[in-house]
């Protein structure tokens, strides 16, 4: 498939989300509230993982453009 995608949590739902993409050949970033979950689940699926909420997603957005 080769899409970038980026959701906000690393619990459960974030988790079966990340398999799913992953299986799908997306690029995933994860957000969510604990900086070491993200990162982790993020790590065991091949993606980026950030903290922050939404202004981690606004400091994402500046870097790509």
């Amino acid at each position: 498939m080769g899409k970038e995608v980026l959701f906000f949590g690393s619990g459960y739902m974030g988790r079966e989300y990340a398999k799913v993409l992953s299986h799908l050949e997306c690029s995933i970033t994860i957000i969510g509230r604990d900086e070491a979950r993200a990162k982790n689940l993020a790590k065991e699926f091949g993606g980026i993982g950030l903290s922050g909420g939404i202004s981690a997603l606004q400091q994402e957005i500046g870097r790509a453009h």
